[in-house]
């Protein structure tokens, strides 16, 4: 099985201490099959070390603009409302309001 590191800048809104949690980021330049997903840990760090690692699966994503981020998950991911977390985004990483993003929804694997 394939293993593969990320790293958050910080343990937002304290998901990685609840056994799924989501994470908004900017979306991947290509497709991921699901037999990539179905077949690799994803391993997430904290650039602060908030939190230690996490040993996960990605069981989906989710594309979509900058603009569409919704409360709905912008809350449960960064712990902010969308707007708060949309201004963020094009302040500190330059994003602009068409910047395709990404929803990910990882699930702890149990060891």
């Amino acid at each position: 099985m394939a293993q593969k590191t990320i790293t958050f800048q910080t343990n937002y809104n304290n998901k990685m201490n609840c056994r799924c949690f989501t994470h908004i980021d900017d979306a991947p330049a290509k497709g991921i099959p699901e037999s990539v997903m179905n077949d690799t840990v994803f391993e997430i760090r904290t650039a602060d070390n908030s939190h230690p690692p996490v040993k996960t699966k990605m069981v989906s994503l989710v594309r979509l603009p900058l603009w569409r981020v919704s409360d709905v998950l912008s809350y449960p991911s960064h712990g902010m409302d969308s707007v708060t977390f949309q201004e963020k985004m094009v302040i500190e990483k330059g994003l602009h309001a068409d910047k395709e993003m990404a929803v990910y929804f990882y699930q702890k694997i149990e060891e």
